[in-house]
Protein backbone atom coordinates (compact mmCIF):
# COMPACT_ATOMS: atom_id res chain seq x y z
CA UNK A 1 0.00 0.00 0.00
CA UNK A 2 1.62 3.19 -1.48
CA UNK A 3 1.57 6.30 0.37
CA UNK A 4 2.59 9.75 -0.42
CA UNK A 5 2.71 11.68 2.80
CA UNK A 6 4.67 11.28 6.19
CA UNK A 7 1.19 12.16 8.07
CA UNK A 8 -0.42 8.77 6.41
CA UNK A 9 2.61 6.44 6.53
CA UNK A 10 2.00 7.35 10.61
CA UNK A 11 -1.24 6.37 10.76
CA UNK A 12 -2.42 3.30 12.67
CA UNK A 13 -4.80 2.49 9.65
CA UNK A 14 -1.70 1.95 6.86
CA UNK A 15 0.38 -1.06 6.64
CA UNK A 16 3.83 -1.68 4.07
CA UNK A 17 5.41 -4.51 2.81
CA UNK A 18 7.81 -4.71 5.50
CA UNK A 19 5.47 -4.70 8.28
CA UNK A 20 3.43 -7.59 6.45
CA UNK A 21 6.92 -9.72 6.57
CA UNK A 22 8.50 -11.77 9.08
CA UNK A 23 10.81 -9.50 11.38
CA UNK A 24 14.38 -9.58 12.35
CA UNK A 25 16.31 -8.21 15.22
CA UNK A 26 19.72 -7.71 16.06
CA UNK A 27 19.09 -8.57 19.53
CA UNK A 28 16.20 -10.22 20.78
CA UNK A 29 14.88 -13.70 19.06
CA UNK A 30 11.46 -13.02 17.47
CA UNK A 31 8.18 -15.05 17.53
CA UNK A 32 5.58 -14.31 14.59
CA UNK A 33 2.30 -15.21 13.72
CA UNK A 34 -0.41 -14.92 10.97
CA UNK A 35 -3.99 -15.63 11.44
CA UNK A 36 -6.52 -16.37 8.54
CA UNK A 37 -9.90 -16.28 9.74
CA UNK A 38 -13.56 -17.07 7.89
CA UNK A 39 -17.14 -18.12 7.89
CA UNK A 40 -18.50 -19.32 4.78
CA UNK A 41 -21.64 -17.53 5.25
CA UNK A 42 -22.61 -16.56 1.41
CA UNK A 43 -25.42 -18.04 -0.45
CA UNK A 44 -23.65 -19.38 -3.25
CA UNK A 45 -21.03 -21.25 -0.77
CA UNK A 46 -20.74 -25.02 -0.85
CA UNK A 47 -20.03 -25.22 2.62
CA UNK A 48 -23.16 -22.97 3.84
CA UNK A 49 -22.54 -21.42 7.52
CA UNK A 50 -19.20 -23.48 7.87
CA UNK A 51 -15.96 -21.73 9.74
CA UNK A 52 -12.43 -21.94 9.68
CA UNK A 53 -9.21 -21.00 11.64
CA UNK A 54 -5.73 -21.37 10.07
CA UNK A 55 -2.53 -19.75 11.15
CA UNK A 56 1.63 -20.15 10.57
CA UNK A 57 4.06 -19.06 13.24
CA UNK A 58 7.71 -19.29 13.24
CA UNK A 59 10.23 -18.61 16.28
CA UNK A 60 14.02 -19.55 15.82
CA UNK A 61 13.92 -23.31 16.10
CA UNK A 62 10.42 -24.66 14.82
CA UNK A 63 7.63 -22.96 13.20
CA UNK A 64 3.68 -24.62 13.06
CA UNK A 65 0.87 -24.78 11.03
CA UNK A 66 -2.98 -24.73 12.33
CA UNK A 67 -5.88 -25.55 10.31
CA UNK A 68 -9.02 -26.49 11.47
CA UNK A 69 -13.05 -26.69 9.76
CA UNK A 70 -15.85 -26.31 11.58
CA UNK A 71 -19.19 -27.85 10.14
CA UNK A 72 -22.77 -26.76 10.64
CA UNK A 73 -22.78 -29.92 12.71
CA UNK A 74 -20.60 -29.52 15.82
CA UNK A 75 -17.97 -31.30 14.12
CA UNK A 76 -14.54 -30.09 13.23
CA UNK A 77 -11.73 -31.45 11.40
CA UNK A 78 -7.65 -30.31 11.04
CA UNK A 79 -5.27 -30.38 13.79
CA UNK A 80 -1.92 -28.70 14.74
CA UNK A 81 1.18 -29.27 12.90
CA UNK A 82 4.84 -28.86 14.53
CA UNK A 83 8.26 -28.99 12.89
CA UNK A 84 10.74 -28.87 15.31
CA UNK A 85 13.47 -27.48 13.02
CA UNK A 86 13.72 -24.46 10.01
CA UNK A 87 14.46 -26.69 7.23
CA UNK A 88 11.22 -26.63 6.18
CA UNK A 89 10.44 -23.22 6.61
CA UNK A 90 11.01 -20.83 4.01
CA UNK A 91 10.54 -17.34 4.20
CA UNK A 92 11.98 -14.72 1.45
CA UNK A 93 10.50 -11.60 -0.42
CA UNK A 94 8.61 -8.74 1.05
CA UNK A 95 4.92 -8.58 1.97
CA UNK A 96 4.03 -12.16 3.23
CA UNK A 97 6.00 -15.03 1.87
CA UNK A 98 5.78 -17.87 4.06
CA UNK A 99 6.11 -21.21 3.53
CA UNK A 100 5.79 -24.52 6.11
CA UNK A 101 6.19 -27.89 4.01
CA UNK A 102 2.86 -27.99 1.82
CA UNK A 103 1.60 -24.62 3.12
CA UNK A 104 2.00 -21.23 2.59
CA UNK A 105 0.90 -17.61 2.66
CA UNK A 106 1.62 -15.09 0.21
CA UNK A 107 0.64 -11.54 -1.08
CA UNK A 108 0.41 -7.98 0.03
CA UNK A 109 -2.24 -5.36 1.18
CA UNK A 110 -4.91 -6.13 0.22
CA UNK A 111 -4.89 -9.37 -1.49
CA UNK A 112 -3.19 -12.59 -0.25
CA UNK A 113 -3.52 -16.08 -1.04
CA UNK A 114 -3.49 -18.64 1.85
CA UNK A 115 -2.58 -22.26 1.24
CA UNK A 116 -2.70 -24.76 3.89
CA UNK A 117 -2.84 -28.74 3.29
CA UNK A 118 -3.51 -31.15 6.30
CA UNK A 119 -4.41 -34.94 7.58
CA UNK A 120 -6.18 -34.64 10.88
CA UNK A 121 -6.36 -36.90 13.74
CA UNK A 122 -8.88 -39.25 11.92
CA UNK A 123 -6.87 -38.92 9.08
CA UNK A 124 -9.08 -36.85 6.58
CA UNK A 125 -7.00 -35.17 4.18
CA UNK A 126 -7.71 -30.88 3.99
CA UNK A 127 -6.42 -28.97 1.64
CA UNK A 128 -7.53 -24.97 1.94
CA UNK A 129 -6.96 -22.57 -1.05
CA UNK A 130 -8.73 -19.14 -0.31
CA UNK A 131 -8.23 -15.82 -1.44
CA UNK A 132 -8.74 -12.79 1.04
CA UNK A 133 -9.39 -9.69 -0.15
CA UNK A 134 -9.55 -6.91 2.48
CA UNK A 135 -12.14 -4.23 1.69
CA UNK A 136 -11.75 -2.28 4.95
CA UNK A 137 -8.39 -0.50 6.08
CA UNK A 138 -5.94 -2.26 8.90
CA UNK A 139 -5.85 -1.29 12.21
CA UNK A 140 -2.89 -1.37 14.75
CA UNK A 141 -3.41 -2.20 18.02
CA UNK A 142 0.83 -2.26 19.29
CA UNK A 143 3.77 -0.91 16.93
CA UNK A 144 6.95 -0.22 18.70
CA UNK A 145 8.87 1.75 15.86
CA UNK A 146 6.70 3.03 13.17
CA UNK A 147 5.74 1.38 10.03
CA UNK A 148 7.70 -1.04 7.11
CA UNK A 149 10.45 -1.30 9.25
CA UNK A 150 11.70 -5.03 9.19
CA UNK A 151 13.71 -4.99 12.52
CA UNK A 152 10.83 -3.93 14.68
CA UNK A 153 10.82 -5.88 17.63
CA UNK A 154 6.80 -5.55 18.66
CA UNK A 155 3.28 -5.32 16.49
CA UNK A 156 0.22 -6.59 15.99
CA UNK A 157 -2.37 -5.45 14.07
CA UNK A 158 -5.78 -6.77 12.36
CA UNK A 159 -7.70 -6.19 9.06
CA UNK A 160 -11.81 -6.84 9.31
CA UNK A 161 -14.45 -7.91 6.78
CA UNK A 162 -12.23 -9.83 4.02
CA UNK A 163 -13.97 -11.02 1.19
CA UNK A 164 -13.13 -14.66 0.93
CA UNK A 165 -13.35 -16.76 -1.57
CA UNK A 166 -11.73 -20.31 -2.99
CA UNK A 167 -12.01 -24.05 -2.43
CA UNK A 168 -12.12 -26.79 0.61
CA UNK A 169 -11.01 -29.99 -0.76
CA UNK A 170 -11.78 -32.90 1.90
CA UNK A 171 -10.68 -36.45 1.14
CA UNK A 172 -10.21 -35.45 -2.77
CA UNK A 173 -13.70 -34.12 -3.22
CA UNK A 174 -13.54 -30.13 -3.48
CA UNK A 175 -15.93 -27.54 -2.21
CA UNK A 176 -16.54 -24.15 -3.84
CA UNK A 177 -16.66 -21.48 -0.74
CA UNK A 178 -17.42 -17.69 -0.43
CA UNK A 179 -17.76 -15.56 3.10
CA UNK A 180 -16.63 -13.19 5.24
CA UNK A 181 -12.73 -12.88 6.36
CA UNK A 182 -11.17 -11.80 9.45
CA UNK A 183 -7.03 -11.52 9.52
CA UNK A 184 -3.95 -10.33 11.95
CA UNK A 185 -0.74 -10.35 12.19
CA UNK A 186 1.84 -9.92 15.42
CA UNK A 187 5.73 -10.20 16.43
CA UNK A 188 7.02 -9.91 19.66
CA UNK A 189 10.50 -11.03 20.86
CA UNK A 190 11.02 -14.32 22.92
CA UNK A 191 14.11 -13.78 24.07
CA UNK A 192 17.63 -12.18 24.58
CA UNK A 193 20.23 -13.45 21.58
CA UNK A 194 23.32 -14.64 23.08
CA UNK A 195 26.12 -12.47 22.14
CA UNK A 196 29.61 -11.76 22.43
CA UNK A 197 30.90 -8.54 23.87
CA UNK A 198 34.47 -7.84 24.96
CA UNK A 199 35.82 -5.87 27.88
CA UNK A 200 39.19 -5.06 28.39
CA UNK A 201 40.20 -8.87 29.13
CA UNK A 202 37.35 -11.02 28.54
CA UNK A 203 34.27 -11.96 26.61
CA UNK A 204 30.93 -12.32 28.31
CA UNK A 205 28.26 -13.72 27.13
CA UNK A 206 24.40 -11.64 27.71
CA UNK A 207 22.02 -13.44 30.10
CA UNK A 208 19.43 -14.80 28.39
CA UNK A 209 16.04 -13.59 28.80
CA UNK A 210 12.80 -15.42 28.07
CA UNK A 211 9.79 -13.18 27.55
CA UNK A 212 6.65 -14.83 26.60
CA UNK A 213 7.54 -18.73 27.58
CA UNK A 214 5.03 -18.73 30.55
CA UNK A 215 1.52 -16.61 29.69
CA UNK A 216 -1.73 -17.68 27.99
CA UNK A 217 -4.23 -15.69 26.20
CA UNK A 218 -7.95 -15.21 25.53
CA UNK A 219 -8.62 -13.85 21.95
CA UNK A 220 -11.40 -13.39 20.37
CA UNK A 221 -13.14 -12.41 16.79
CA UNK A 222 -17.23 -11.85 16.50
CA UNK A 223 -19.12 -10.69 13.36
CA UNK A 224 -22.31 -9.43 13.20
CA UNK A 225 -25.25 -9.88 10.96
CA UNK A 226 -25.27 -5.86 10.75
CA UNK A 227 -21.41 -6.25 9.39
CA UNK A 228 -19.54 -4.73 12.64
CA UNK A 229 -17.67 -6.83 14.36
CA UNK A 230 -15.35 -6.91 17.61
CA UNK A 231 -11.52 -7.59 18.07
CA UNK A 232 -10.59 -8.74 21.98
CA UNK A 233 -7.65 -9.72 22.84
CA UNK A 234 -6.32 -10.30 26.69
CA UNK A 235 -2.95 -11.77 28.03
CA UNK A 236 -2.19 -13.39 31.39
CA UNK A 237 1.52 -13.38 32.69
CA UNK A 238 0.39 -16.35 34.80
CA UNK A 239 -2.39 -18.56 35.96
CA UNK A 240 -5.45 -16.49 35.99
CA UNK A 241 -6.49 -15.11 39.02
CA UNK A 242 -8.72 -12.48 40.28
CA UNK A 243 -5.75 -9.69 39.95
CA UNK A 244 -4.94 -11.10 36.23
CA UNK A 245 -8.81 -10.23 35.40
CA UNK A 246 -8.89 -6.59 35.97
CA UNK A 247 -5.35 -6.12 34.09
CA UNK A 248 -6.38 -4.14 30.23
CA UNK A 249 -6.56 -5.85 27.45
CA UNK A 250 -7.66 -4.53 24.46
CA UNK A 251 -11.58 -4.52 22.75
CA UNK A 252 -12.04 -2.87 19.46
CA UNK A 253 -15.10 -2.22 17.76
CA UNK A 254 -15.63 -1.81 14.43
CA UNK A 255 -18.57 -0.53 12.55
CA UNK A 256 -19.48 -1.20 8.66
CA UNK A 257 -18.48 2.29 8.24
CA UNK A 258 -14.46 1.04 9.61
CA UNK A 259 -15.27 3.59 12.56
CA UNK A 260 -13.24 2.56 15.58
CA UNK A 261 -14.12 2.30 19.44
CA UNK A 262 -11.69 1.12 21.69
CA UNK A 263 -11.93 0.22 25.01
CA UNK A 264 -8.98 -1.51 27.68
CA UNK A 265 -10.66 -2.37 31.38
CA UNK A 266 -13.29 -5.20 30.54
CA UNK A 267 -13.70 -8.12 32.69
CA UNK A 268 -14.19 -11.43 30.66
CA UNK A 269 -16.10 -13.37 32.52
CA UNK A 270 -15.89 -17.59 32.40
CA UNK A 271 -19.61 -19.02 33.07
CA UNK A 272 -19.73 -22.58 31.92
CA UNK A 273 -16.85 -24.85 31.66
CA UNK A 274 -15.96 -28.14 30.60
CA UNK A 275 -13.33 -30.80 30.58
CA UNK A 276 -10.46 -31.49 28.67
CA UNK A 277 -7.90 -34.29 28.06
CA UNK A 278 -5.05 -32.52 30.62
CA UNK A 279 -6.18 -34.01 34.31
CA UNK A 280 -7.41 -30.92 36.54
CA UNK A 281 -7.68 -28.87 33.22
CA UNK A 282 -11.39 -27.08 32.50
CA UNK A 283 -12.09 -24.66 30.29
CA UNK A 284 -14.87 -22.22 29.82
CA UNK A 285 -17.73 -22.71 26.88
CA UNK A 286 -19.53 -19.66 27.60
CA UNK A 287 -17.95 -16.06 28.49
CA UNK A 288 -19.67 -12.45 28.89
CA UNK A 289 -17.72 -9.51 28.08
CA UNK A 290 -18.88 -6.08 29.69
CA UNK A 291 -17.37 -2.77 28.66
CA UNK A 292 -18.49 0.99 29.34
CA UNK A 293 -17.22 3.64 27.17
CA UNK A 294 -17.89 7.34 26.94
CA UNK A 295 -17.85 8.25 23.19
CA UNK A 296 -18.52 12.38 23.26
CA UNK A 297 -17.63 13.33 19.60
CA UNK A 298 -17.96 9.89 17.30
CA UNK A 299 -21.70 8.73 16.65
CA UNK A 300 -20.61 5.19 15.69
CA UNK A 301 -22.00 2.90 17.10
CA UNK A 302 -23.34 5.02 20.12
CA UNK A 303 -23.11 8.69 20.40
CA UNK A 304 -22.06 9.46 24.71
CA UNK A 305 -21.99 7.05 27.11
CA UNK A 306 -22.79 3.35 26.25
CA UNK A 307 -22.85 -0.33 27.63
CA UNK A 308 -21.68 -2.78 25.32
CA UNK A 309 -22.49 -6.50 26.74
CA UNK A 310 -21.91 -9.32 24.99
CA UNK A 311 -22.17 -13.09 25.38
CA UNK A 312 -20.54 -16.33 23.44
CA UNK A 313 -21.71 -19.96 23.69
CA UNK A 314 -19.08 -22.13 22.27
CA UNK A 315 -21.10 -24.97 19.51
CA UNK A 316 -17.89 -26.82 18.26
CA UNK A 317 -14.19 -26.50 19.58
CA UNK A 318 -10.70 -28.04 19.04
CA UNK A 319 -8.43 -29.45 21.53
CA UNK A 320 -4.73 -28.69 20.24
CA UNK A 321 -2.35 -30.04 22.75
CA UNK A 322 1.42 -30.99 23.10
CA UNK A 323 3.41 -33.86 24.07
CA UNK A 324 2.17 -37.50 25.63
CA UNK A 325 1.76 -35.88 28.48
CA UNK A 326 0.91 -32.10 27.73
CA UNK A 327 0.87 -29.29 30.63
CA UNK A 328 0.10 -26.68 28.21
CA UNK A 329 -3.02 -26.30 25.51
CA UNK A 330 -5.00 -24.37 22.87
CA UNK A 331 -8.73 -24.47 22.22
CA UNK A 332 -10.00 -22.68 19.33
CA UNK A 333 -14.05 -22.56 19.11
CA UNK A 334 -16.23 -21.58 16.96
CA UNK A 335 -20.05 -20.54 18.34
CA UNK A 336 -22.67 -17.69 18.81
CA UNK A 337 -22.43 -14.21 19.78
CA UNK A 338 -25.67 -12.35 21.15
CA UNK A 339 -25.48 -8.32 22.93
CA UNK A 340 -26.39 -5.01 23.05
CA UNK A 341 -25.26 -1.92 23.05
CA UNK A 342 -27.34 0.54 25.57
CA UNK A 343 -26.67 4.27 25.38
CA UNK A 344 -28.92 6.89 26.82
CA UNK A 345 -31.57 7.28 23.90
CA UNK A 346 -30.41 4.21 21.83
CA UNK A 347 -30.08 0.59 22.17
CA UNK A 348 -28.43 -1.74 19.58
CA UNK A 349 -29.32 -5.44 19.69
CA UNK A 350 -26.57 -7.29 18.64
CA UNK A 351 -26.10 -11.14 16.71
CA UNK A 352 -23.41 -13.17 15.23
CA UNK A 353 -20.91 -15.51 14.35
CA UNK A 354 -17.44 -15.45 16.77
CA UNK A 355 -14.01 -17.41 16.56
CA UNK A 356 -12.28 -17.96 19.99
CA UNK A 357 -9.03 -19.04 21.24
CA UNK A 358 -8.31 -19.54 24.11
CA UNK A 359 -4.91 -21.34 25.97
CA UNK A 360 -4.34 -22.67 29.35
CA UNK A 361 -1.55 -24.91 31.39
CA UNK A 362 -1.97 -26.98 34.99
Amino acid sequence: MKNSSNKKINSRFTIEVNDERPHKNEIYMMREWWYYNAIFNHKESDLKNWSISSSISISPRFGSTVIVLYDDKNNNYGSITDFKTTEEIKVKGHGVNVNIDRSFIRGMYPKWNVHFENTSMDNIEIVADLEYKATKQPIWILKNTGHNISTSMLGYYFIMNCDVEGTITMDNTKYKIKGIGYHDHTWSPIYKKKVKTLDKTTTKKLKTIAFNRDFNWDWIYFHFDNRSNIFIGKIYFSKRNLISFLMPGTLNFVTNENKLTESYFFPIIYKNFQKTSIPNLKIPNEINIKSMKINPLNKYPIKGPFLLELNYKTENIKELVYGDSPQWGIWTSSGKVTGKLRGFRKEIELKGFGIVEYTDNV
